[in-house]
């Protein structure tokens, strides 16, 4: 009878102890599969529900600072973007994006596309190699250059839409 006993008092406690677990963490799964949902969604985060007034909460309340900040950093970014975009896309000089890896070009401004004559997704999906008329070996030499920071003004002969062979001063930044 004791051994009886024994079990069922183990598996009333282990019940009793699953139930209390259970129901003290629920905010915290809750909590997680909201920052998980958060995670994946491109919506901007709102915050989280506060259910109690305890450590669950506190850490809740937490994220919730946190979602908060990381919100007013994804603002500024996208005001920041949004305004190197328009600066970049406003200029009068021509400017070129430039992968230092391949020299690929990623992307062109509206005076980049009026000089060099192409239009502007296929401007952007060319190689520099392919409007510079210098060899490979040299532009990769100056993109090497460039990576190093020893050397940010060059002059070389660039090939516009045209055919037109034209010496083009260059800056990098």
């Amino acid at each position: 009878h004791m051994l009886l006993a024994t079990l069922l008092v183990t598996l009333l406690a282990s019940g009793v102890i699953w139930w209390v677990m259970r129901r003290q963490l629920s905010p915290m799964i809750d909590t997680a599969n909201t920052l998980a949902r958060l995670a994946e969604g491109n919506e901007r985060p709102q915050p989280l529900p506060i259910t109690r007034e305890d450590e669950i909460g506190h850490l809740v309340n937490g994220f919730n600072h946190l979602l908060k900040a990381l919100g007013s950093r994804e603002e500024a970014l996208q005001k920041s973007e949004e305004s190197f975009r328009d600066i970049f896309e406003k200029n009068r000089s021509v400017m070129l994006f430039i992968s230092p890896d391949n020299g690929q070009i990623v992307a062109a401004n509206q005076a980049a596309v009026n000089y060099f004559g192409y239009p502007r997704g296929r401007l952007e999906s060319m190689n520099i190699g392919e409007i510079n008329t210098l060899s490979p070996e040299i532009l990769a030499e100056v993109r090497k250059k460039a990576i190093r920071e020893q050397q940010d003004t060059f002059q070389f002969p660039y090939r516009l839409a045209s055919g037109e062979v034209r010496e083009v001063e260059i800056y990098l930044t």
